[in-house]
């Protein structure tokens, strides 16, 4: 009984460690050595584009492009002042984005108000930017506090199973 085998079976001569027919004839130890340097010089480039990316990434807060600034009433994060965001009627992703970036401003505020009776809109990006804030501010009481919040606003959370975060907030009319 013979046993079959996935492999391929060697050059005719059959010695040990012979190339399978079908690899090309020219493969040889030089060869194999030059595919490993250019592997590593692949591999030298692939870490360096990383690290000019995350440089890049760093560079950006030193430098003014003229992206839009957070909204007067965010403080920076060192005063320690009270903060309040006035969300707009629609807070899409690019509304979220903004948005993200004046919670960052506003990080060390020592309270943080979000006006929220004009959402009519607001999507899942906007959510994750506001609970993402209620999470760096955990260990104040309360996180955050939502002013008059609309329905559609109550909604989002709720419709994204996210109505336990929501409740962590002191509401005020």
């Amino acid at each position: 009984m013979s046993e079959t085998s996935d492999t391929p079976e060697p050059e005719e001569d059959g010695a040990p460690g012979a190339l399978p027919s079908w690899v090309p004839g020219d493969m040889d130890d030089d060869a194999a050595g030059a595919g490993d340097a250019a592997d590593a010089a692949l591999a030298a480039d692939a870490d360096d584009a990383a690290d000019d990316a995350v440089d890049d990434v760093a560079d950006e807060g030193d430098v003014d492009d003229g992206a839009a600034a957070a909204p007067a009433d965010a403080a920076p994060a060192a005063t320690g002042e009270p903060v309040t965001i006035v969300l707009a009627d629609r807070l899409r992703t690019p509304e979220a984005e903004e948005l993200a970036e004046t919670l960052r401003a506003s990080v060390g505020a020592s309270e943080l108000v979000f006006d929220a009776r004009e959402v009519s809109d607001i999507g899942a990006a906007a959510v994750a930017c506001i609970i993402s804030t209620l999470h760096a501010r955990a260990d104040i009481s309360p996180p955050a506090a939502i002013l008059s919040p609309s329905p559609a606003f109550v909604d989002a959370f709720s419709d994204l199973g996210l109505f336990q975060d929501l409740m962590k907030m002191e509401f005020r009319q």
